[in-house]
């Protein structure tokens, strides 16, 4: 299987490496592939990226630099509220982080003081009516704007191994984000990303989507592909094995490479 991460952050927005940085990272890790995901700013402030044209050129450089040693692509990260064009990039994720409440701006993927804050304030401490909430947003991202892969789809269940924010197996919750995934299926957004973020940042000890959404992935004939969601190099996740294994168990044989130009068939 050729090894590659489409989902990579830099110090161009909230990551802590150059993206020199990350690439060294890759091609020390063994991966073919490196796709640069700098979050793309939004309506109203946010940790996003702020550099477009020295984003680009950098990325662009570095493709340039390191073509011998593995393959570099232009991507960004759309939110809900993004403000940007999605053919300036390779390819683009879509995700939630941000939503608008009574007017105000909160994130359903922050540290767990603030998320609980969120919880407090907007749903009097309810987390299943938070979670409900996030899915509506979810629901919303294919009339935004066109994008490629869907990503971290129930990263709202971030905190919920430490801080137990709400019972994500509760029939409630479940209904909810089934929901969304059946939505954003039937709008034709059948990539979806595998997500060893939570893992790497010590938040999960599973992978974004959780097992019960997976399955329900593989029936309804999804597509996959596995990110790191790095925010710095040691996020750069160097084994993959576990991750193949649970796509194994469920009869899944391949996940999908991107070229450069198409998502293609990756056998194990």
């Amino acid at each position: 299987m050729k090894k590659q991460n489409l989902h990579t952050h830099t110090n161009f927005c909230d990551g802590k490496n150059t993206a020199e940085e990350m690439v060294l990272s890759a091609i020390d890790k063994g991966y073919d592939s490196l796709g640069f995901s700098a979050h793309i700013k939004t309506s109203f402030p946010s940790v996003a990226l702020k550099d477009k044209d020295g984003y680009v050129q950098e990325i662009l450089r570095l493709k340039q630099k390191y073509d011998d040693k593995i393959e570099i692509y232009l991507g960004a990260e759309f939110d809900l509220y993004s403000v940007d064009n999605v053919k300036d990039y390779e390819y683009t994720i879509g995700s939630v982080h941000f939503d608008i409440v009574d007017g105000k701006v909160i994130s359903y993927d922050d540290k767990y003081d603030k998320v609980k804050h969120y919880v407090d304030t907007f749903f009097s401490g309810n987390g299943i009516e938070f979670a409900k909430k996030y899915y509506q947003a979810v629901k919303r991202l294919p009339d935004a704007f066109n994008f490629d892969i869907v990503g971290h789809l129930d990263v709202v269940t971030k905190h919920n191994e430490k801080h137990n924010l709400f019972d994500d197996n509760h029939p409630e919750y479940i209904e909810s984000a089934l929901d969304a995934l059946h939505y954003l299926i039937k709008r034709g957004k059948k990539l979806f990303e595998i997500n060893l973020g939570g893992i790497t940042r010590g938040y999960k000890t599973c992978p974004y989507p959780s097992n019960f959404l997976l399955k329900e992935m593989v029936n309804a004939g999804c597509e996959f592909v596995i990110t790191s969601d790095a925010h710095k190099t040691e996020n750069l996740t160097a084994d993959l094995t576990p991750t193949v294994e649970i796509l194994k168990k469920l009869g899944v044989n391949h996940v999908m490479y991107f070229n450069g130009k198409n998502f293609i068939k990756n056998p194990f």
